[in-house]
């Protein structure tokens, strides 16, 4: 199973990013990640939070405090494999976010 989730910063300034995890029973994880202007980039679930790995989860992408609020858009893609395919199954869901 792996899990992504894609950021996409559609303004015209650069900025970093607060990513929380919110794990069921446990305490959230949070790792900053800088992200150009209109850049959009994958985050790794299991790589930036290893501990993750086989847990279920939520997460919360915002600015850092103190950096830039940007436009973003945010998607959730879960792949996996089913009858010996790599990723060939999965989802996805999609989310937007407008600078206050």
């Amino acid at each position: 199973v792996n899990t992504y989730v894609l950021v996409a910063n559609t303004g015209s300034t650069a900025s970093t990013l607060r990513a929380t995890l919110l794990r069921e029973g446990s305490t959230p994880l949070t790792a900053d990640i800088p992200i150009g202007a209109g850049v959009r980039q994958n985050v790794d679930v299991q790589g930036l939070f290893p501990s993750a790995f086989g847990t279920r989860f939520g997460m919360l992408v915002e600015p850092t405090p103190g950096a830039t609020a940007v436009p973003l858009v945010v998607e959730w893609a879960h792949y996996a494999d089913a009858a010996g395919m790599p990723w060939s199954a999965g989802a996805a869901a999609l989310g937007t976010c407008a600078p206050k």
